[in-house]
């Protein structure tokens, strides 16, 4: 779907939900919708029109967009007044089925477990690994965490600006975490989604899914939660599996601030959320399996094992976390050919590289392209210049608490350490400064404001290099630590 420019305001449709819903029927409603976008019926606008892009658009124009199944569950939800596919299926199933005992013996579901709001940033994943492990009798803190996991040292940027590169890391922060507290841990992706699809028969995608069922409902068999993205109301959210049902592909989920909810598995039930598709696909950030560095993977699912507990004394994952801070910031570029073509710089490199794009950057005319593709397929999420406040945002969060987590330890460390500690922790504090006060910055005087001016956009490139020397040091001092 394409934004629009801004033109009268058309009609909008709004539907309420009888006393009894049929779930059957609101899944065909949104099938034959999408028929009828096909068969360019005008009367289907005005479902569309409940989604902010399509809010001040012409039929023609609607019509002529590309529209999916997904797409159409969205806007009819938006009509019946939720904010989502999943969200309206869920209700209409309550309203219909309310707490009967049939529903209920046809549940497994484990007690007593406290959401988290996972937000929908480059932290989401880390948030979530977080909330599955207090769950698991681990309660600690996000600053610990993001250490641990290595997210307190990266940085990452892409070229072109492409708007998936808050997705890109060169570790896979989520298995570090839960390697750093003992726990084994297995992840049931299967590669980047497009490649997976188009690899497999249809048969082979389907006993793949059921095979994937099967391992979560055993987990939570086995009173484990799963940790999952993508399988509720798009592609971009996760949650924490912790209930299924028996006689059809419902699952239980919290997160997102939400307890106990339940909805149809995204991409796989009758009645989910691009139920078409046949599997479940969802972003993953970092190095989730061989040859990638983050993206939209087939079944991103995580099952945390149980505790080891002749795991690694502490100084030997302190040692470990200050190891990885190192190989972060020298870390290789990553080139991926999908999407146009797209370079992924880490630590050095990535402040290296947006510095000069920020120097020679003539805005807006460099965000209209040119989008001259290096690879077999088209240029996807260029020149999507929005990206600097998460980038901003990861450094103020990620070096503050790296900073505050060294002082921690040069409290506990022998004495010639100390000192190497406290000065890292100082020009960490220094970077996360600089990148609070840009993210500040954009957000008081607007992006195109700041970007649309070159001696603002200079000021920012050379705040840019500061932050690198500033991650240089403390690197060069954690480095002869270890």
């Amino acid at each position: 779907m394409q934004a629009r420019g801004v033109i009268e305001r058309k009609a909008v449709v709004s539907y309420s939900l009888p006393p009894k819903p049929n779930l059957d029927y609101l899944r065909k409603q949104a099938k034959a919708l999408l028929k009828d976008h096909k068969q360019r019926k005008p009367e289907v606008c005005s479902v569309l029109r409940t989604l902010s892009c399509f809010a001040t658009a012409t039929d023609d124009e609607i019509l002529k967009d590309f529209i999916t199944l997904g797409d159409m569950q969205f806007a009819l939800a938006m009509a019946y007044g939720f904010s989502h596919w999943a969200e309206l299926m869920s209700q209409a199933d309550l309203m219909a089925n309310g707490d009967s005992q049939e529903r209920q013996r046809q549940r497994v579901v484990l007690p007593d477990h406290q959401a988290g709001d996972f937000g929908r940033s480059w932290d989401m994943p880390l948030r979530a690994s977080c909330c599955l492990l207090k769950n698991r009798g681990i309660d600690l803190s996000f600053d610990k965490a993001l250490v641990l996991s290595g997210e307190a040292f990266g940085f990452c940027h892409a070229s072109h600006w492409q708007r998936t590169g808050y997705l890109a890391a060169p570790t896979n922060p989520v298995a570090n975490l839960l390697d750093a507290h003992g726990f084994t841990s297995t992840f049931l992706h299967a590669g980047p989604t497009g490649p997976f699809r188009h690899s497999k028969s249809a048969e082979d995608i389907a006993a793949h899914t059921n095979r994937v069922l099967d391992c979560i409902r055993a987990e939570i068999n086995n009173g484990r939660g799963v940790l999952a993205a993508g399988t509720e109301a798009d592609c971009g959210g996760m949650s924490i599996i912790v209930g299924y049902e028996h006689d059809r592909h419902w699952f239980c989920h919290i997160g997102e601030g939400r307890p106990y909810r339940w909805v149809p598995m995204r991409g796989v039930a009758e009645g989910a959320v691009d139920e078409d598709m046949g599997l479940i696909d969802g972003r993953c950030r970092g190095s989730v399996t061989p040859g990638c560095v983050g993206g939209w993977q087939a079944y991103p699912i995580v099952m945390v094992g149980d505790r080891n507990h002749d795991q690694q004394p502490d100084i030997a994952v302190w040692k470990l976390a200050l190891r990885r801070a190192v190989n972060l910031h020298t870390a290789s570029s990553f080139h991926r050919s999908n999407w146009g073509g797209v370079d992924y710089h880490f630590g050095a490199q990535a402040y290296r590289s947006l510095a000069g794009e920020l120097e020679t950057l003539c805005y807006p005319d460099d965000a209209k392209g040119p989008f001259e593709a290096s690879g077999p397929e088209p240029a996807n999420g260029w020149y999507d210049m929005s990206m600097l406040r998460c980038q901003f945002d990861h450094l103020a969060v990620g070096r503050l608490a790296a900073s505050q987590v060294l002082i921690d330890q040069a409290e506990r460390a022998p004495h010639a350490e100390h000192s190497c500690l406290r000065q890292a922790a100082r020009h960490y504090c220094d970077l996360a400064e600089r990148a609070a006060q840009a993210r500040q910055s954009l957000d008081e005087r607007g992006l195109d404001h700041v970007l649309g001016d070159s001696d603002a956009c200079a000021a920012l490139a050379g705040s840019v290099r500061q932050m690198a020397a500033d991650d240089d040091a403390a690197i060069a001092l954690l480095g002869a630590l270890i």
